[in-house]
C-alpha cells in the first residue's frame, strides 16, 4: 500500500513538471502553425527581392498560365451563338443580290435524267457554252456586292454566257448589270451595275479558314432570294483534276440557286463564293464546296483591271515528286514552249521557282500562274542527282488544257443521279 501511494505521489510530482512544459510546446506549435504562412510569405518576398525583375516577371507569367490552364473552357451559349449568327446575317445580306438572266447555257448531256427543267443554275454545275447552247433559256443565280459602286463577284456559271443581266438588289430595286470579264478557269465572273453608295461585303483571308470553322452561306436558292445557311468547314483544300482546285468544302446547305453567293466567316468576311455541289439527287446532301476568297480577289483585281485573266505559262506536263524533298517533276513539254526553249527536259525535277521553294507539283502551277507574263525567272531543278539553273520567259497560258491537251470541262459540278463523283483526272497537270 504505502509504495503505491508513493508511486503516485511520484507520478503527480511528474505531472506538475511536464505540464507547463507541454502546454509551452503546445503553444508554440499553435503559434508556429498560425503563423507559419506568415514567416513563408516573408521568406518568399525575402527571396524574391533579391531576383532579378527579368526572373520575377517570367515567374508571374508562369503562374497565370498555370491559372489559365486550370480554368474550365468558356463556350459559347446558344443564345450567344444565335445572337452571332444574326449580327452576321444583318451585316451581309444588304450586300447579296439576286442574279437573272435571260441567256443560254448547254445543259449536261444527263440533265433529263436529273428531272429538272427550269432554272439554269440547276445544278451548281456547268459553264455554258455561248456558242452551243439554245437561246431564251432563263435561269437565278446569286451575287456579293464588293464595292460601294456596284462591282459584284458571282459564278462565271451563272453569268458568263447570258445575253441579259439583271440584278435584284436588297432594297427591291432591280438594275441592268454588264460583264465585266470572266473566267472559267476558276468559275468567276465580275459584273457591275450603274450604282452608287451600295452596300458591300469584304473579302476575308481564306487562308486562315481552319476545319470546323462556323460558317454562313447567303444567296437564292430556288429563287427563294435573301435566304441563309449554316454549317462548319468539312475540308479545304479540295481538289478534282484542275490546275488550280482548290475548293472549300462545307456542309452549309447549298442548293442551286446559290451559284455565285458568298461564304461567311463569323466576322461577316467572305471567305468563299460558292460554286458546286456533289448531289445524287439535284439538292443538297451536305456537301458543297466554294471558291477560296483570296482566289476570288486575285481573279477579280485582273477582270477589273483588263477585263480577262492571263496566267503564266511553261509548257510542260507535271507530275508529284516521290522522293523525301518534295519538288515538281516534267512530264512532257509543249514544242516551242517557254521550258523546252530553257533547256529543261522530261524527268528534271523542279525545286524552285523565281526564288519560291516547290514542294508539290499543284504548288509549282499555282505559282507560275501568279507570276507575270513576259517575266524572266531563275528555275532550279534537279538532273541526274546534280542541282542546275536556267533562265525561263514566261508565256501566256493559252487556255484551260489539261494533261493530253485534251480540253477539260469547265467547271465539274454535279454528278448526275446513280453515278459516282468522278474521278480526278490524274496528278498531270499543265502550267
Amino acid at each position: 500500500m504505502e509504495n503505491r501511494f508513493n508511486d503516485s505521489i511520484k507520478r503527480a510530482n511528474c505531472a506538475r513538471i511536464l505540464t507547463p512544459a507541454l502546454a509551452l510546446s503546445l503553444g508554440l506549435g499553435l503559434f508556429a502553425s498560425g503563423d507559419a504562412s506568415v514567416f513563408g510569405q516573408q521568406a518568399q518576398q525575402a527571396q524574391q527581392a533579391q531576383q532579378s525583375p527579368q526572373t520575377q516577371q517570367a515567374q508571374q507569367a508562369q503562374q497565370t498560365r498555370v491559372s489559365e490552364t486550370d480554368k474550365p473552357a468558356q463556350y459559347a451559349s446558344p443564345a450567344d451563338l444565335s445572337r452571332a449568327f444574326i449580327n452576321v446575317a444583318k451585316r451581309v445580306k444588304p450586300a447579296v443580290v439576286h442574279i437573272n438572266m435571260i441567256g443560254s447555257v448547254k445543259r449536261p448531256a444527263s440533265f433529263n435524267e436529273l428531272g429538272e427543267s427550269a432554272p439554269f443554275d440547276l445544278p451548281l454545275d456547268l459553264l455554258a457554252d455561248p456558242q452551243q447552247a439554245p437561246r431564251g433559256t432563263r435561269g437565278t443565280g446569286s451575287g456579293v456586292i464588293i464595292s460601294p459602286d456596284g462591282y459584284i463577284l458571282t459564278n462565271n456559271h451563272v453569268a458568263g454566257a447570258a445575253e441579259e443581266i439583271r440584278v435584284k438588289l436588297y432594297d427591291g430595286r432591280e438594275l441592268r448589270a454588264r460583264r465585266i470579264g470572266m473566267d472559267s478557269e476558276t468559275d468567276l465572273a465580275l459584273i457591275k451595275v450603274d450604282a452608287q453608295n451600295l452596300p458591300y461585303a469584304t473579302l476575308g483571308d481564306s487562308s486562315k479558314l481552319e476545319q470546323g470553322e462556323w460558317v454562313i452561306a447567303l444567296g437564292s436558292p430556288f429563287g427563294l432570294e435573301q435566304t441563309m445557311t449554316v454549317g462548319i468547314v468539312s475540308a479545304t483544300g479540295r481538289q478534282f483534276g484542275g490546275a488550280y482546285d482548290n475548293y472549300i468544302q462545307t456542309d452549309a446547305s447549298i442548293n442551286p440557286g446559290n451559284s455565285g453567293g458568298p461564304l461567311l466567316n463569323m466576322n461577316g468576311e467572305v471567305i468563299g463564293i460558292n460554286t458546286m455541289i456533289y448531289s445524287r439527287s439535284g439538292g443538297s446532301e451536305g456537301i458543297g464546296f466554294s471558291i477560296p476568297s483570296n482566289m476570288a480577289r486575285k481573279v477579280q483585281e485582273q477582270l477589273a483591271r483588263n477585263g480577262r485573266v492571263t496566267r503564266g505559262f511553261l509548257g510542260v506536263s507535271l507530275q508529284e515528286s516521290q522522293t523525301a524533298g518534295g519538288g515538281a517533276v516534267i512530264g512532257d513539254l509543249s514544242e516551242g514552249g517557254p521550258a523546252s526553249k530553257s533547256g529543261l527536259r522530261g524527268g528534271d525535277v523542279v525545286v524552285e521557282f523565281d526564288g519560291k521553294p516547290v514542294k508539290t507539283s499543284k504548288q509549282l502551277s499555282e505559282i507560275v500562274a501568279d507570276t507575270p507574263v513576259g517575266k524572266a525567272v531563275k528555275l532550279k531543278y534537279v538532273r541526274d542527282g546534280q542541282t542546275q539553273t536556267t533562265s525561263i520567259t514566261l508565256a501566256e497560258r493559252p487556255g484551260r488544257i489539261v494533261a493530253g491537251n485534251q480540253q477539260a470541262p469547265a467547271p465539274r459540278g454535279q454528278t448526275p443521279r446513280g453515278q459516282q463523283t468522278p474521278a480526278p483526272r490524274g496528278q498531270q497537270r499543265q502550267p
